[in-house]
Order: C-alpha cells, then structure tokens, then sequence
C-alpha cells in the first residue's frame, strides 16, 4: 500500500501546473457595461453593510434600545445574513439573480421603516425585525458578485473580482460617513431610508 501511495504522489508531483499569468485586463467601465446591476450592486451592499456595522449601535441607542436590546438587534442582524445565504444560494443558480434582486429590494424596502417605527415594541418585534433587515442587508453582495460572474469569461475573473471587492469596500468606506451626517442632520430614520432607496438603483439600472 505504500507502494502504491507512493506512486499516487508521484503522478501528483508530475502534473503541469496551471498557468496564472495569463490573464485579461478589465476596467471598471468594461465592468460596468457588462453588468451594471453586478457593479451598482456591490457598492451598494458596501453602503448597507459598513452603515449597519458602524451605526447599528447608535442607531439603535437614539431609538431608543438599551444596551441589551442593542446587543439582540446587532446579534440578529448578522445571524440573518448568516443565515440566508445558503437557501438564497441555491435559490440564486435556478432562477434570475435579478429577479430575486428585486424581492430582497422590496424586503428591505417595507422592513426598514418597520423596523424604525415597531422594532422597540417588543424583544420579538426586534428579533424578527433584525433578523429580517440582515437578510437583506447580507445577501446583496454574493448576489451581485454571483451575477457578474455569470456574464463574464473565466479569464476575467480574478480581475472582475478585485474590482468588485474595490467597490464594495469603498461603500463601507463612504457609506456610513454620508449616512452619521444625515444622522446628525435628520435623526435616526436616515439609516431607514439609505436601505429603502438604495436597493432600487440596480433595479432601475437593469
């Protein structure tokens, strides 16, 4: 047997190894004019991720949520993205990605204002409302990503990836300080509309 394991490995150690230097170079507006939805996407899922990590405490401190209720909205918040990636994975591969780029637009378009409005109502009104809201919040950006890819060549996929990563990092840049000035301005419900408005701008692209 160890002959044979021996031999395994050697057949391992003589196989060619893939050539990663051949590429194509892709820009952003190449990109972009292939999937805009994907482009548009990924920015914005950095706007609602980087709002939510960075103000969702204070957002939900200036609603009015003591420490344990903050610690619940923020815990459900994320368990939701954890949770809802797989069925709305395998949901994504059979159907039209911006189909389902639509429902979880209209999620988060009824459940952010629910939640600005009910969400201190009651520990189960927070819980569902939390873990709700992270549903949409979580699932924008493999979607996005996943949509690309299913546009682009093999070739470009490295390319198209740091590019889509690029973008969504510089939403969670960007994102929460638009967002703490309009908080500052206009109280806690500008979090509300961010996720009420900007889901629809790869919809009204595509």
């Amino acid at each position: 047997r160890d002959v044979e394991r021996s031999r395994g490995l050697g057949d391992v150690y003589k196989r060619q190894s893939p050539n990663i230097t051949v590429h194509k170079s892709m820009s952003l507006i190449k990109l972009y004019k292939i999937s805009p939805v994907g482009v548009i996407g990924c920015l914005c899922s950095g706007i609602f991720v980087g709002g939510f990590y960075s103000l969702g405490a204070i957002y939900a401190n200036l609603i009015g949520l003591d420490v344990q209720m903050t610690s619940l909205f923020m815990f459900f918040g994320v368990l939701g993205g954890l949770l809802i990636q797989f069925p709305l994975g395998r949901l994504s591969d059979r159907m039209d990605r911006r189909f389902l780029m639509m429902w979880i637009a209209g999620i988060l378009f009824f459940i952010a204002p629910w939640v600005h409005f009910f969400v201190s109502d009651g520990v189960w009104q927070l819980c569902t409302g939390a873990l709700l809201l992270g549903c949409g919040t979580f699932i924008l950006y493999p979607l996005s990503v996943s949509h690309v890819n299913d546009l682009i060549e093999d070739d470009d996929r490295v390319n198209a990836a740091g590019m889509l990563i690029l973008l969504q990092s510089l939403g969670m840049i960007f994102g929460p300080v638009a967002i703490s000035y309009f908080m500052q301005h206009f109280g806690a419900i500008s979090l509300s509309l961010i996720h009420i408005s900007e889901p629809t701008r790869p919809l009204y692209i595509s």
